[in-house]
């Protein structure tokens, strides 16, 4: 398996590789293939629906049949029967009901019993499976490194929006592990009480003292630092996103511009869903129609997190950029099922107050 996958990440990395991606002729050929190949299928899948119609359910409309007797026939009988025993199918069948399961185990019923609960866990779940601990590793280890580099002789203050940053990283990044080596005072700013339990329910586990660390439940639109306090570090994980900052993302950032972040060497990092605007900026990664139109509505409709394409243009109009990461993340379960083909795009985010 080790030599497989040596094999499969050498022919990944090969520069002819490359060179084949980047040719444009390349990837329209394989457009129209692909777009040939759902045309096909979908006259495949409407055939065996008109077939499934005709044959087993309007006998039962017309009162030739009953239900049991049509279910029979299409379990031991029909394309579903033969579906159903196939190897294949019944390999994919285990792997949707392992990945349910994996998803279950960390999802509690008591989790989306209100509003704030369901946008919580929403928040955490999106973290924590879609960008992963490895993008937030990034993102936290980007920051750091730039706020230690304008900042080398005293300790940081670092303001979290969300709450959902995790703590254990950013201690990582420290000497010795010890989040106060670095850190004069940290910030976690909650917009739900279940937000706010899970953010002390961290800060308790890592038996960090509320002298370090202070967690409030408060509105991130108008926050600002007690005594006048400027953050050398703000952090946004999913907050431009969720549905409580969302309507007023721009007074936010001008917010955290203007009265939180300092205005000198002041390091800002984000982490959140979005999409591309239908003519982005050079250099910029552009997505397709139906990226842009599909995931706003799904992950509105069913995560209530608001995904806009002007997050991304306006931090770095407004911000100077250090690091500008666009990417594609897996989504647990829906990946899988769908051989990676379905993910959800995502950036990350770090740049210094700019110099006026």
């Amino acid at each position: 398996m080790e030599a497989l996958n040596s094999f499969i990440h050498y022919i990944q990395n090969h520069q002819l590789v490359a060179k084949v991606k980047e040719n444009s002729l390349v990837q329209r050929v394989i457009q129209s293939a692909l777009y040939t190949l759902l045309a096909s299928y979908a006259v495949v899948v409407l055939t065996q629906l008109q077939l499934f119609y005709n044959t087993i359910i309007a006998p039962v409309l017309a009162g030739n049949k009953t239900i049991k007797e049509q279910l029979q026939l299409a379990y031991n009988d029909w394309v579903i029967g033969k579906l159903l025993k196939n190897d294949l199918v019944q390999s994919w069948l285990k792997l949707l009901k392992e990945q349910y399961e994996r998803v279950k185990k960390n999802l509690r019923i008591e989790d989306f019993s209100s509003v704030d609960q369901t946008l919580c866990t929403v928040s955490s779940w999106v973290s924590q499976n879609v960008i992963g601990r490895n993008g937030l590793d990034v993102l936290l280890s980007t920051v750091f490194e730039e706020a230690k580099n304008n900042n080398t002789s005293k300790k940081l203050v670092w303001v979290d929006y969300g709450a959902q940053s995790d703590l254990s990283l950013m201690a990582n990044k420290c000497r010795d592990g010890n989040l106060k080596s670095s850190f004069n005072k940290i910030y976690l700013i909650a917009t739900s009480k279940k937000a706010l339990e899970k953010a002390q329910q961290q800060a308790a586990t890592l038996n960090l003292s509320d002298d370090l660390v202070q967690v409030v439940e408060q509105d991130p639109v108008s926050y600002r630092l007690p005594n006048n306090l400027k953050a050398d570090i703000v952090t946004l994980s999913y907050s431009l996103t969720n549905s409580t900052t969302s309507l007023n993302w721009i007074e936010l950032l001008e917010n955290i511009k203007t009265n939180v972040l300092k205005e000198e060497n002041g390091v800002l990092g984000v982490a959140d869903l979005y999409v591309s605007r239908r003519k982005p900026e050079a250099g910029a990664r552009q997505h397709s129609l139906i990226t842009r139109a599909l995931w706003p509505l799904l992950l509105n409709w069913g995560l209530q997190l608001s995904v806009n394409a002007d997050h991304l243009p306006y931090l770095e109009n407004h911000f100077d950029s250090v690091h500008v990461e666009e990417n594609m993340a897996r989504i647990p379960l829906v990946s899988s099922l769908t051989c990676g083909i379905v993910r959800v795009p995502y950036y990350l985010f770090v740049a210094t107050t700019k110099q006026e």
